[in-house]
This record gives C-alpha cells, sequence and structure tokens, in this order.
C-alpha cells in the first residue's frame, strides 16, 4: 500500500487531476480544508469555536 500511495504522489497526472474531483475533494476536506494558509485559518476558526484543538503543520 505504501508504495501505491507514493507512486500516487509522484505521479505528475495524478497531482494535476485528482484535486478537481468532487470525491477526493469531499474525502479530505475534515483534514485539509484547503490549500492556503487563509483556508486554513478559517477552518481553524470554526473548529475552536466547537471546542476543538487545532495543530497547524506546514507542509513543502
Amino acid at each position: 500500500m505504501r508504495t501505491i500511495l507514493l507512486w500516487m504522489a509522484r505521479n505528475p497526472w495524478l497531482r494535476e487531476h485528482l484535486p478537481r474531483l468532487g470525491f477526493v475533494r469531499r474525502a479530505v476536506r475534515r483534514f485539509m480544508p484547503g490549500e492556503d494558509a487563509e483556508s486554513a485559518f478559517g477552518a481553524a476558526d470554526g473548529l475552536a469555536a466547537s471546542g476543538q484543538g487545532i495543530l497547524f503543520t506546514r507542509l513543502g
């Protein structure tokens, strides 16, 4: 499974096309609410209001 996931992460075609698919966006929305800091901070405000802890990780 790890080999397949690493291959998918390195595949340029998948990297470009998968994020455009609706089911992919819905599947990752909870864990990665956006691709920029503004989106992450907006999602964090909603989570903090409900009493959930927030952790930001800078990837890349």
